[in-house]
């Protein structure tokens, strides 16, 4: 059972070491219905799936949608930039919420408004962060494994004990890099975000406020039919079975 959970882990490492979007290029060109959509988007980003839960749902993209965090669809079908959107999208919604992803896609325009290069941009930045990351634990947990596989012969609950202990401690350590980098990107997001409205407020005093309270609003309360949704796809499953 140990052998069959330790050939678990190392290959979900190596898939997520080298885990890479498709470029650009290889996004479908012609547009896909809703449900072609989550399929493809779901299939990407399975290396990365630890169960068989789908990271995309078609409640998500309607919310998005809805949020204007992505353009509506034309005659219900996306095209290649909807798809580049989503899979940005769902590699991110773990870690930031919809107001703090729709920030970030609005300032997509500031740097460029070709979206290729917007998509390539960040499939190198993730593709990298994956290698590294991902890249570092590999080697780690090998290191630890092969000195199990040495031990195990000799005392195999000590052997056991000491590479579970030291995964623990691997697993402890990330997991408080984890909550540093996500409490200091949330402040760096409230700064963008009061950046944003005093921004707002010089070009268009009168306005601004109200405006972006709105999009606020509409960001949370997609937010929040998003949770909603999610919740009831869950039950429903769970009376299914």
């Amino acid at each position: 059972m140990k052998d069959v959970e330790l050939t678990k882990l190392k290959e979900f490492l190596e898939k997520a070491s080298s885990f890479e979007l498709p470029s650009y290029d290889y996004l479908p060109t012609v547009p896909l219905y809703m449900e072609q959509v989550i399929s493809y988007v779901n299939s990407i980003l399975a290396p990365l799936s630890n169960d068989d839960k789908q990271l995309l749902t078609s409640f998500m993209v309607n919310n998005y949608v809805k949020a204007k965090i992505i353009a509506e669809p034309e005659k219900k079908k996306y095209n290649v930039d909807h798809l580049g959107y989503l899979l940005a999208i769902t590699l991110l919604k773990n870690v930031l919420n919809m107001s703090d992803i729709a920030l970030i896609i609005g300032m997509d325009k500031d740097v460029t408004t070709d979206k290729a290069v917007l998509y390539r941009f960040f499939r190198t930045m993730s593709s990298d962060i994956f290698k590294d990351v991902g890249g570092r634990a590999r080697t780690r947990i090998d290191r630890f494994v092969d000195t199990y596989e040495k031990q195990k012969e000799a005392d195999p609950n000590k052997a056991e004990k000491h590479l579970d202990d030291s995964i623990g401690l691997i697993a402890l350590r990330m997991s408080i890099q984890a909550t540093t980098y996500q409490l200091i990107s949330q402040a760096l997001f409230g700064y963008l975000k009061n950046a944003e409205i005093n921004s707002e407020k010089k070009e268009s005093p009168k306005k601004a406020k109200g405006e972006i309270r709105r999009e606020r609003k509409e960001a949370k309360r997609a937010e929040r039919r998003a949770s909603h949704d999610n919740k009831t796809e869950v039950s429903a499953k769970e009376n299914k079975e």
